[in-house]
């Protein structure tokens, strides 16, 4: 299980927000705390990560160095 760096609190707390209709194995992996599940509907700017700590949400493509 990956995990990421939050950028509000800073903890390596943080875990991919999975969107769509979840079957057996995301409920799974969103009962372990792996993974949180963002719902059936994606837009374009929803994010993509979620801190378990401090709750912030957010789209890591907002991080990616442009260079």
């Amino acid at each position: 299980m990956e995990k990421y760096v939050c950028p509000n609190c800073k903890t390596k707390n943080a875990v991919r927000i999975v969107y769509g209709y979840p079957g057996k194995e995301m409920l799974e992996s969103a009962g372990k705390d792996e993974i949180s599940l963002g719902g059936c509907i994606i837009e374009e700017d929803s994010p993509d990560r979620f801190c378990k700590q401090c709750k912030e949400r957010w789209n890591s493509s907002q991080f990616l160095d442009n260079k």
